[in-house]
Parts: C-alpha cells; structure tokens; sequence
C-alpha cells in the first residue's frame, strides 16, 4: 500500500463531486447493492431529481433532515441530494429509540425524516410516535420501501393514531422529480451531523462542512489505499456512524466501487468479497473474528486488507493464519473516522496498534499534560488533541461545549489518552476517564487485559479500576469458560506484570454491558465499576 498516490483536487462541493465522477466514468459502478447497480451517472441524477423532491416540500438551505435508514444507496443519494440544497443531513442510528430520537432530534430541529418503517421487523412507526410530542418542528415523513412493498400500514396507523398534521410522501415519488441544475452547497456550507455515544453524558451533535468531509475523503481515499488500481471495498459499517460515513466518502473521492449491505452478516460478508473481488474492508473487531469463524478454508480471501481500531494488536497470530493483512486506524465524530492509520510495516506491534499517521498532510497531534495543561514531550501520555482538515464546525446550537472542546487556532481536545512520537505518528491508549492510577503510574487497561486474554479459555476481558481503601485497584472481567480457576489467572498476571497492575479480582461475566452507538457498541465500564464494588465489598 505504499505505492504513492497522486493528490486530486478538492471539489467545491459534494455535487460536483458527483459531477465530477460522472463525467469522467458514467457508467463506472458507485455502488452494488442486492441486485442494484448504480453507476455514477445514475447516482448523479437520482441526486439531482431527489433535491428537485426535497425542495417541492419546503427543504431549503440550513433545513435539517434526519436520515433514518439502514446502508441502502438510497442514503447516499438523498445526502448528496440535501448537499444540493445546502441542507444538513442528520445521521440516524436505526437502533435508536424514542428518548434517543426524541432528544436529538428535537436540539437538531429536525424538519423532515427519511425512514424504512418496516425494515427488519423493527417498530420504526411507533418508536417515532412516542418521540412525536418532543419533534415540534418535524413536518414531513419520507417513507422509503424496498420494490413492491407499497405503503407502511404500520406507518399509516401510527399517523392515525396522532392528531399532529404531518405531510407524508414516498420516497419514490421525490426520484421522479425533473433533475435540478443547481448548486446551493459551497466547502463552508454545514451538511452533517454525527452524534457522540452519550456513554457518560447527553450526545453531542457534532456538526460537519461539506468542505470538511470533503478535503476528508479525499484525503482517507489516498492514505487507506482506496485510490489504487483495481481496488473495491465492502460497506457493512453504517452510513449514519463517522467510520462507515467516511468509508463511504472516501471510495467516492477515489471513483471505487463499494459493494453495500443494510448491515454486518458474515456469511453475505464472504459472499459479497467473493462476488466483488473486493479488496479492502473497514470493520470492527468482532466483525473480523465473525467473518472468519464463518469460514472453513485456511485462507479464503488471500491478500484482503483489513483497518480495525481498538484490539487490532488482538489479530497478529490470525492474520498471519488466515493470510490477510490489517492496519489499525484512529477515529471520532469530531474528527471523522479513519482520522489515521498504521504505517504499512511488518512489524506487527507497530500496525496493529491503535493510532497511526493522519492521514492529511497538514493534519497535527500533540499531548496535553492532564494535571497542567502543558504540551507534553513524544513518549509522554497526556490527553491527545488534533489538528486537520477533517476536524468539526462545532456541536450545534451548544456554544459552550464547543468552545471546550475546541480552541482558536482549532485544535481538538479528545478527552483520550494517548502519547505522540516523533515520526509524526500517535499512540491511542484508552479514554481518560479509562485510564488507571495505580501507585501513582499511569496504566492503560488494555495492557491488563491483553495480559488476560493469553490465559487459555479466555475469550474477551475487560478492566476497571475501582477504590479500595482509599487506593485505585483493577479488577478484571472476562467472557469464556466460567470453570477458570481465578489463582492460576492472578498468578499468571504476577508472572507477566508488575504487582500494582495484577487484578485484585478476575470474575467471570456472561456478557459485558454495552451501550450501541452508529459506529461500534461499547462497553459500559461504569456498570462494570459498579459490579466491581460489588465483589469487593464481599
């Protein structure tokens, strides 16, 4: 992957992208989805005609639309059809419900909704019923279905029970508007919003220019290798999150084709990489291990590239096994996903670890002390802040939290933990609220638990650190076989750590709890701490 790729300007806006795509290869493939294909001409003009729709019912510049869909192309073209308008995309998790929709919705203004009301068995209809009163300024539903579905009755009887007037039109309708001509959007003009995980407080809307996932996208289409001949990359990553979104942006900058699921299946996951010929795949850690658990040959997709962040250090001896290849990435809303990778290197303790170069040129990363404030040295963890094209406008509507996440010369303040080196590259350790003092060393749990997942029957750990006696202590959870004689693993931590890091307890868990986000799901270490008390306390 280190062969060098040529820089490609930067549109002046997403429709030009489009324009631009298609001009140069019409009926190249953006996107194979089921047994769709669409080329960049159709993708252009099916953006065209949905921006004429979306204009029809009042959707003008700074208007925010709330694209509630699975990975279907059909998300694609009504955000490219939105950035025509100069409207805001707001990015939807189909595993929301009604607090969550009703919460973000209403601070984003949301005035219109792209659903599927029955996709997956899923009450998409009711889940927005309950959340109705909270959505003031919501004045239009667009209701998208796959072929010869027809009407949502479950949508219809939802509307019935409500006495809130609210327009309702098919999707389908909207691409049968006349193409519009026009360009309202520019690289300042606002076009999405991401929201954060809310694991330790409410989700911010984090908020993006089309300039911003443009000069993105190209970027990430250059430093993931998506722009290389005879590439193709598999989306099982949502649009709606940063890592599948910028997935997504990135093989449009380059012209690849991406071969599209509504959501991660590893058997279709195999079938599609076969169909397709498909070359490079951001994924997940657990999407990784599903993929090849799922396959009987040795190596069933020789050469295949593979970009995972956190646990990639995890996937040494598969890969190897398997015959693939994986760097891992850095990422966030703020600062979009594939913010950076690994350096191609055989050393896999250096590509496998979380971090890795930014991807722009211009982009920059620092430590700041946790206790002063000061810009640390390489090699010293502190919190890490970021720098680059890719990085936000600011939350919307919050001021506040932007300007402490933010400064004036706009640099990002992640709230993780993280030391830099002096090859211009950074390490990612945990996030802060994470991080462990124990005997006054500052201790990344993943080192912890790297050290019990080597214990044979282990399957996944995680560490928390909890108080005891005035003292931070960790204490271990681990998924697996229940019968582990918890002496031999604390012994085998003694063995391979200093003392202060060995566990106090190491329990065994059925499942970890976690919270879901667009992206990935995440632990909820807070109800670990509190399970860890618990046992301590006995």
């Amino acid at each position: 992957m280190n062969q060098p790729i040529p820089a490609v300007p930067v549109p002046h806006s997403l429709a030009a992208l489009l324009a631009r795509n298609a001009a140069a290869n019409p009926n190249g493939i953006a996107f194979w989805h089921e047994s769709q294909t669409v080329t960049w001409a159709a993708l252009l003009e099916r953006s065209q005609r949905v921006a004429t729709g979306l204009a029809n019912l009042g959707i003008t510049a700074g208007d925010r639309v709330a694209l509630w869909l699975p990975n279907v192309p059909e998300w694609m073209v009504a955000f490219f059809a939105l950035g025509r308008l100069g409207a805001i995309a707001v990015a939807a998790n189909t595993r929301y419900r009604s607090r969550e929709i009703g919460d973000i919705w209403s601070r984003a203004g949301v005035k219109a909704v792209l659903l599927w009301p029955d996709y997956r068995h899923i009450d998409f209809p009711d889940i927005l019923g309950a959340a109705l009163q909270e959505l003031p300024a919501l004045q239009c539903l667009i209701e998208y279905g796959e072929d010869g579905s027809g009407p949502s009755t479950a949508l219809q009887a939802m509307l019935a029970r409500t006495a809130r007037p609210l327009q309702r039109v098919a999707y389908a309708d909207l691409e049968r508007s006349a193409p519009m001509q026009g360009d309202h959007g520019t690289l300042d003009t606002p076009c999405l919003t991401f929201n954060t995980s809310g694991t330790t407080s409410k989700p911010k809307i984090v908020l993006h220019t089309q300039g911003s996932v443009l000069r993105h996208g190209h970027n990430v289409m250059r430093g993931f290798g998506f722009a290389l001949p005879g590439q193709a990359v598999m989306q099982m990553l949502p649009f709606g999150g940063t890592y599948g979104f910028s997935l997504a942006m990135g093989a449009l900058c380059a012209g690849t084709p991406s071969a599209v699921h509504h959501t991660f299946d590893a058997t279709v996951a195999g079938q599609l990489i076969r169909r397709h010929q498909v070359t490079r795949i951001v994924m997940t850690y657990d999407m990784v291990n599903r993929l090849y658990e799922a396959e009987p040959e040795k190596i069933p997709f020789p050469g295949l590239r593979l970009f995972v962040g956190v646990y990639s250090h995890t996937f040494a001896a598969l890969e190897k096994d398997r015959g693939f290849r994986m760097q891992s990435l850095y990422g966030s809303s703020e600062v979009q996903g594939l913010y950076s990778v690994q350096d191609d290197v055989d050393d896999p303790k250096v590509r496998l670890d979380p971090g890795g170069v930014p991807v722009a040129p211009g982009a920059k990363v620092r430590t700041r002390s946790l206790t002063d404030g000061t810009i640390l040295p390489h090699g010293e963890p502190g919190e890490l802040q970021f720098s680059g094209p890719s990085v936000f406008a600011g939350y919307y509507n919050d001021p506040e939290a932007t300007s402490k996440a933010l400064d004036a010369e706009g640099w990002f303040s992640s709230g993780d933990l993280g030391f830099t080196l002096a090859d211009g590259s950074f390490r990612f350790m945990s996030r802060i609220g994470d991080a462990l003092r124990l005997s006054g060393y500052l201790v990344n749990p993943a080192e912890i638990e790297e050290c019990i997942q080597e214990f044979p029957g282990v399957s996944q750990c995680q560490v928390v650190g909890v108080d005891l006696d005035g003292a931070t202590v960790p204490v271990a959870f681990y998924t697996g076989d229940p019968a582990l004689d918890e002496s031999a693993m604390t012994q085998h931590c003694r063995d391979a750590m200093a003392r202060y890091k060995v566990p106090k307890r190491i329990l065994h868990i059925e499942s970890f709890p976690t919270v879901t986000s667009a992206n990935n799901t995440k632990v909820r270490r807070v109800e670990l701490r509190e399970l860890a008390q618990k046992a301590l306390a006995k």
